[in-house]
Parts: C-alpha cells; structure tokens; sequence
C-alpha cells in the first residue's frame, strides 16, 4: 500500500507540473519557453535538441537529423564545427563577410549542416537569423572575442543563401 501511495503522489506531482505547464501556455506563453523554464539547467544542445523536436519533428530536415546522427558521431560533428566558428572568427577580422575566404568557411558550414540533417538553402538562413535573435547563440559565441559575431555569421550565411540561390 505504501507503493501504490509513493506512485499516487508522483503522478499527483506530475499532474500538478502538466496544469501548471497548460496554464501558463494558455495564458500566452509560448510552449517553448513553458518547457525551458521547467527544466532550466539543460545543456544547450539539449535544449536545442528538444526545441528542434517540438518545432520541426515532422520536417525532413530534423527526420534526417535523427537518423544520421548517433551520440558516436556528435563529437566530431561539434569539434567540425567548432574549427569552422574559429576560423570564421579569425578571418572576420580582415574581412567581410562576402569575401571568398569567408564564404568558403561558410560553404564547410552548409555542407556540414547539408550532411548532417539534409539542411535545405531556406532552413541555412533561418539558422543563420536564430544566431542573432537567440539569446543562448549570442552567448555561445561570446567566446569567440569578436563583437558582434551573430550579426556577422547571420550577415555571411544570407549572402552565402542568396548567391546560391541565383546558381
């Protein structure tokens, strides 16, 4: 009996979580930013992982995700794009972000995106806007030491979108 009380409890508390949850979407929150606040102190691929699933779980681009990458790869696939990020920041401050070195670093970026989850030239852009307008990518870049980085990265992706887009 005692059991059976421990498990009436729980699931009291994770109704009680769930309407809480359902209030606050209901009274204008978006269920996005309902989830993060219930689990705050997630890594933030996990985050990203989780939002990309409740935003985009029946896009062919986050189907694709799913099934190409494994936890086995997920290093390699971060210390990729890590040495694309520095790269594009060292450059950066010589020049701007049409110039073809740059450009050739956001191709390895498109391709690595392209490869990994299918990324369509629309979905590039999109991801390129989220660096400036996301608070947690603001700060991700942070480390790299270049002021205004987001801005630059988004500037470079929509320039990379827009000459591919012509060809």
């Amino acid at each position: 009996m005692e059991k059976y009380q421990q498990k009436i409890k729980q699931k009291i508390k994770d109704l009680t979580e769930t309407k809480e949850m359902l209030t606050q979407f209901l009274t204008g929150r978006s269920l996005i930013d309902v989830i993060k606040l219930k689990e705050p102190l997630r890594s933030f691929e996990e985050q990203y992982d989780t939002e990309a699933m409740l935003r985009y779980s029946k896009a062919r681009e986050q189907q694709t995700y799913i099934q190409n990458n494994s936890k086995s790869n997920a290093d390699e696939i971060k210390k990729q794009l890590e040495n694309i990020f520095k790269k594009i920041a060292i450059l950066s401050n010589a020049q701007l972000p049409t110039e073809m070195g740059i450009q050739n670093e956001i191709d390895k970026l498109y391709q690595l995106l392209f490869k990994i989850m299918g990324c369509s030239l629309k979905i590039f852009a999109a991801i390129g806007k989220e660096y400036v307008v996301d608070q947690r990518f603001v700060s991700f870049f942070e480390k790299y030491g270049v002021k205004d980085y987001p801005e630059y990265l988004a500037t470079a992706m929509k320039y990379y979108v827009e000459v591919k887009g012509r060809e």
